[in-house]
């Protein structure tokens, strides 16, 4: 009858894409015969850089927006 298949491969890729994008993903991976099961999940914005302060433990004066920073 059907030999069973015991190993499998997984791939976990994270993108950014706008909400249109998802649907044609979705349909590329249905037509491709390499492809059994997908799973496409939605994960909460990232916080911008800017939103971070630049901070180094090793001098206190450090503390400033990204922004700030002299570049060199």
């Amino acid at each position: 009858m059907f030999s069973r298949v015991l190993q499998a491969q997984f791939v976990k890729i994270s993108f950014n894409a706008p909400p249109s994008l998802i649907a044609d993903a979705e349909h590329q991976l249905r037509i491709d015969e390499r492809v059994l099961r997908w799973l496409i999940t939605k994960k909460p914005a990232l916080r911008r850089l800017n939103d971070f302060k630049a901070s180094d433990p090793r001098n206190p004066n450090s503390m400033q927006s990204y922004e700030g920073r002299k570049r060199s």
